[in-house]
């Protein structure tokens, strides 16, 4: 059974948060406590690192060439419709000034990836992350207004979801075949702009061959003049270009784009990889990795996998993980507005986030803030678990599903649904597309809610970060289920409309809501559990927590 210890997590999170160790390099002790590796020869380490590159690809985690190609070709289109668009805006417009009119007409937009697509680790189903660099004429209005309805008319354009009071406004939308989500700022600089047209090759980044580095690199001067939702925006280029830095050679670089690949589709696998339920997304993992590289800058991708594992399993959360020196995140670029940065010792919000991963540029952000305590909690499991598993590849001792000893073993399915004695099932469901997809939306948007209000001193909630899909003629449903654990003697039969109130007041409250949108909550038994939680064969595991 699990215990229960009394006292808030936010109380714990400031305890702990009280005792963080201080000296010239904190980070450096946190890691010494992780177990160094096994001792293998170079060529067992060169031979694992080559298997590791064999699993991702059977498991379809690179883009072939002609995949990349295609995305290539739709940034090339979606540059030169963003031109024609500022181009007629111009035009549209009535300028004050000849000199701001001219100046204008000859300042392009910039387009420019982030995101798994600019680091080199995208799969051939991932989404585009792009960014819009736009001369000053071009507004946010325009961009959610006339932008958008120039997409809708456009041939080869689907699936288009303007989302403009998101926390970084986006539109999400698929061009020929690529989903892409657009993010968009305006800037002042704008012969920063026309300077920097002139050498972006449009389509030319993200790909294998390296191609991402060769793209426009955001300088803080763009920062100048920006609000707060343009600098969110900004900034995502600003850390992936970052991340790309750091990396001191080719070779480094190659060990990196491997090890994150893994890493992501481990998350994934266990059912961990979403930031909006609880745990983490792609720029928390893509920091987490890049943390690692830079103080193993000579480790193969076999070596980086463990030591990735090995060091957040013995991490000392709520310490956080920073890559650039403390003092340099509170200091603000030349020119630039002083902004709020992440600091627990000034905000006591701050010191309550469990799992801090700070951004490495200015301004600094938890990039992790939505991760609570019952995803904290799941994924010090499940990293002390790969740790064992990683360990027992590198030293040749591990036996994967396939009766083989390699990588397959970390890649297994989850055991989730056989771990625990009781899930909460969540069904959303429509019965029109339409209406499921801006229901479904809105459900998982605040399914922390829900999460948070099951944790208690008497329950402890472990979330599967997935939603099953399963569409009927009458219904389109998609299930999400949480594991729980109860305190002894504490009565399974709760209420849980009590229990999760505040979100079923926030879903119910939708305005857009019809008669066709429901929300249905069912507590399971283990053996109870839809036979579609499992995949393939895999048969119910009675072994494990009661």
């Amino acid at each position: 059974r699990a215990k229960h210890q009394k006292g808030g997590g936010a109380k714990a999170a400031a305890k702990s948060r009280s005792k963080r160790t201080t000296g010239n390099d904190p980070q450096a002790r946190r890691v010494a406590k992780a177990r160094p590796p096994p001792n293998i020869s170079p060529e067992d380490e060169e031979r694992l690192s080559s298997s590791l590159l064999d699993v991702c690809t059977a498991r379809n985690l690179i883009e072939s060439e002609d995949g990349t190609a295609r995305r290539k070709k739709a940034m090339r289109k979606l540059q030169r419709m963003l031109q024609d668009w500022s181009g007629s805006l111009v035009k549209g417009k009535k300028a004050k000034k000849a000199r701001a009119k001219a100046a204008g007409a000859e300042t392009p937009p910039i387009l420019l990836s982030f995101g798994s697509y600019r680091l080199g680790v995208h799969t051939p189903d991932a989404d585009v992350d792009c960014l819009v660099l736009a001369p000053r004429h071009a507004t946010r209005d325009d961009f959610f207004g006339s932008w958008v309805r120039i997409l809708k008319q456009k041939k080869g354009v689907e699936d288009l979801h303007p989302v403009s009071s998101a926390y970084t406004p986006v539109i999400k939308f698929v061009m020929d075949g690529v989903k892409i989500d657009l993010i968009f700022a305006s800037i002042s600089n704008e012969v920063w702009l026309r300077e920097h047209a002139q050498c972006v090759k449009s389509g030319d980044g993200g790909a294998e061959d390296g191609g991402s580095e060769r793209e426009v690199d955001v300088d803080d001067s763009l920062l100048v003049g920006l609000d707060e939702a343009s600098v969110r925006s900004v900034n995502g280029v600003r850390v992936a270009q970052y991340l790309l830095s750091t990396m001191s050679s080719p070779r480094q670089l190659e060990n990196y784009r491997l090890t994150l690949r893994a890493v992501k589709e481990w998350a994934r696998v266990q059912g961990m990889y979403s930031n909006v339920l609880g745990y983490l997304g792609g720029v928390n993992w893509a920091i987490l990795v890049c943390f690692v590289c830079i103080r193993h800058p000579d480790a193969s991708s076999a070596r980086l996998l463990h030591l990735f594992f090995e060091t957040f399993a013995n991490w000392n959360w709520p310490d956080p993980v920073m890559l650039t020196p403390e003092a340099s995140r509170h200091v603000p670029p030349r020119n630039v507005d002083a902004r709020p940065v992440w600091d627990p010792r000034e905000n006591y919000r701050d010191k309550l986030h469990v799992m801090p991963i700070i951004t490495p540029c200015y301004p600094s952000m938890n990039s992790s803030f939505n991760v609570g305590e019952p995803g904290l909690r799941r994924m010090r499991d499940e990293f002390r678990r790969a740790a064992r598993v990683s360990r027992e590849i590198l030293s040749g001792t591990a036996t994967g599903e396939d009766g083989k000893k390699g990588w397959s073993s970390l890649f297994e399915r989850s055991g989730f649904f056989g771990q625990h004695g009781a899930y909460l099932r969540v069904d959303v469901a429509a019965t029109t597309e339409d209406e499921f997809l801006r229901w479904f939306g809105l459900c998982e948007a605040r399914m922390r809610l829900l999460i948070a209000g099951l944790e208690s001193d008497e329950i402890r909630a472990y979330p599967f970060a997935r939603f099953f899909r399963r569409d009927t003629k009458e219904q389109y449903v998609s299930s999400f289920f949480v594991a729980l654990r109860f305190a002894p003697g504490v009565n399974r039969d709760v209420r849980w409309g009590e229990r999760v109130s505040e979100y079923l007041h926030v879903v119910n409250s939708f305005e857009g809501r019809t008669a066709g949108m429901d929300l249905r909550l069912e507590l399971l038994k283990r053996a109870d559990l839809p036979r579609f939680v499992f995949d393939g064969s895999e048969m119910l595991r009675r072994d494990g927590a009661e």
